[in-house]
């Protein structure tokens, strides 16, 4: 079994090896955890300097919170309604590679450094790091879901996300309508 180093750089990596063990090593959700910890400090320090720590600790509340219920949005996606010929997967699997997935988030606190969180380079840096992140959570859901190729991992990601992202707008529009729809 590989240590939480290695399988920091083995998802950096991209490494379906990687993935696939922790998504059977029940033992590594509180790895995973602790890794979407440092990751949300991280990217939140990086991102909003100005936030303090009171910004530090909302983001890893919502990143808590947005992994339980994103992971739950995937499983019930990629096992229930798009599942593969192999699929047999349950929520802590999904959740131990998510959880993993977002290693690469850690680098968004080199925003911090000056001239990094300057327009162009803080653009970059987190176009970069936004991609690496996605890469590395379709490859953690192509490992959990068995699926046989990367394009269905890459629909039930996408559709998963749409379907988030269709259920917060509904939330804001029920709550706050005029918050919604003013920019239209």
């Amino acid at each position: 079994m590989a240590s939480l180093p290695q399988r920091v750089v083995g998802v950096l990596a991209l490494r379906g090896a990687t993935f696939e063990e922790i998504e059977h090593d029940g033992s590594s959700t509180s790895q995973a955890v602790l890794v979407l910890v440092i990751a949300s400090a991280a990217s939140s320090l990086g991102l909003f300097r100005e936030g303090g720590i009171t910004m530090i600790v909302s983001g890893i509340v919502m990143a808590l919170l947005g992994w339980f219920a994103g992971g739950g949005v995937i499983w019930l996606v990629g096992t229930r309604l798009l599942p593969g010929r192999r699929t047999r997967a349950d929520l802590g699997q999904v959740l131990r590679v998510l959880g993993f997935a977002q290693v690469p988030r850690v680098f968004l606190v080199a925003a911090v450094l000056p001239g990094v969180g300057s327009a162009g380079l803080g653009v970059l840096l987190f176009v970069v790091v936004l991609m690496w992140t996605l890469a590395a959570m379709v490859v953690g859901v192509r490992q959990a879901l068995d699926y046989e190729g990367v394009v269905h991992a890459i629909i039930v990601c996408v559709l998963a996300l749409a379907l988030m992202f269709a259920v917060l707008w509904l939330a804001g529009w029920l709550l706050a309508p005029r918050t919604v729809f003013s920019g239209l």
